[in-house]
């Protein structure tokens, strides 16, 4: 795998800096834009692996350094959730304009919600992947919950992170508080392309091709391991109740608002 180093302007001008990993050899198949998860950097092992098998494949794709944080310039305490949607949105143009629009987009945690928040602006975009993303960004307040009073109270507090140490400030409270994703998202699925299940209810999966089936009741899903049916260990069930569910590398997802149990194909 061979790769490049660039930097661009972000949200408030400053320089983020970023790397673009490529196919070993040939012209990239497409390109695929990176977020990072909430107050992580570029170069995390796990973000080369996604890279390095993405490569594998023929995809390139560019990760970058939030305003801030890792190797780019600027405040991290002046930053918050719509400014980090600026800076992917920026990485985006950047990405088209010099070597290629982005197509796929993935997102790991926050950054899940921020390539979800950022995708109806993306043109070129045809498939978004989130990895544990939240469904709000007030996920935020889960980290620093033992600091929230002290932000209220005085404007801003130092909070230590993963051994590091942070500058929060209440503009990045009243900012998550405002911030609605799913009103960000356009829902791509029509009726006719979902596939009838057993029970009427539909897979809205656009690029299954298969045959489906039913999942494991809900009572079946949350039993203890050693009490589920066989034929959920080698199906490798869902184990989540937000409508996802992963078999192998295909992600099914349920169309937002529906409330019945996510469903898969062997």
């Amino acid at each position: 795998m061979r790769y490049e180093k660039v930097r661009f302007a972000g949200s408030d001008g400053q320089l983020l800096a970023g790397r673009i990993d490529f196919p070993l050899t040939g012209k990239p198949l497409a390109y695929a834009l990176y977020a990072n998860c909430f107050t992580c950097h570029k170069n995390l092992s796990a973000v080369g692996r996604i890279a390095e098998t993405l490569a594998h494949h023929g995809i390139a794709m560019l990760r970058f350094d939030f305003t801030g944080l890792g190797d780019s310039e600027g405040d991290f305490s002046e930053t918050n959730f719509s400014t980090s949607v600026k800076d992917f949105l920026l990485a985006a143009e950047f990405l088209a304009a010099n070597h290629g629009a982005p197509e796929l987009l993935i997102g790991h945690s926050l950054g899940g919600a921020i390539s979800l928040a950022a995708a109806s602006s993306i043109e070129s975009v045809r498939a978004v992947v989130t990895l544990a993303a939240p469904v709000t960004p007030k996920h935020i307040e889960r980290h620093i919950a033992a600091d929230l009073a002290a932000i209220e109270t005085e404007g801003e507090a130092q909070v230590v992170l993963a051994g590091r140490m942070f500058t929060f400030r209440q503009q990045l409270i009243d900012d998550i508080g405002r911030t609605r994703v799913d009103e960000a998202i356009t829902d791509p699925w029509t009726p006719a392309s979902g596939h009838p299940l057993a029970n009427g209810q539909r897979c809205w999966n656009r690029e299954c091709g298969g045959d489906p089936r039913p999942g494991p009741s809900s009572e079946e899903l949350h039993l203890p391991r050693r009490r589920r049916p066989s034929d959920h260990r080698r199906r490798r069930r869902p184990v989540c109740r937000r409508g996802h569910c992963f078999v192998g590398e295909q992600v099914h997802q349920w169309r937002p608002g529906r409330t019945f149990p996510a469903r898969l194909h062997q």
